[in-house]
């Protein structure tokens, strides 16, 4: 039963999935409110996953690889998701 309560108590995860230069990342920082993935006119610009999260929200779970880039935010609905803005 546990492994279940985690699962369910765990935020909801919302990835970005698409070719290159179709905005992904500009979405997460429209999503967020602030520039908290990297945008840019290099292509690929998203070259290693970017995790964003509540500060309280346990990653260690989610096996995401050791080149991911967290970002913690403290807005309050990141307690309920967490948002990966993936690249090409």
């Amino acid at each position: 039963v546990d492994p279940l309560r985690v699962r369910f108590d765990s935020p909801l995860v919302i990835a970005t999935f698409g070719g290159t230069g179709v905005g992904k990342s500009s979405l997460v920082n429209a999503l967020v409110g602030e520039e908290v993935a990297i945008v840019g006119r290099q292509r690929p610009t998203t070259t290693a996953p970017t995790i964003i999260a509540h500060p309280e929200t346990h990653l260690d779970v989610y096996h995401f690889p050791a080149e991911a880039r967290i970002v913690r935010r403290e807005a309050r609905w990141l307690r309920d998701f967490l948002i990966v803005d993936c690249p090409d």
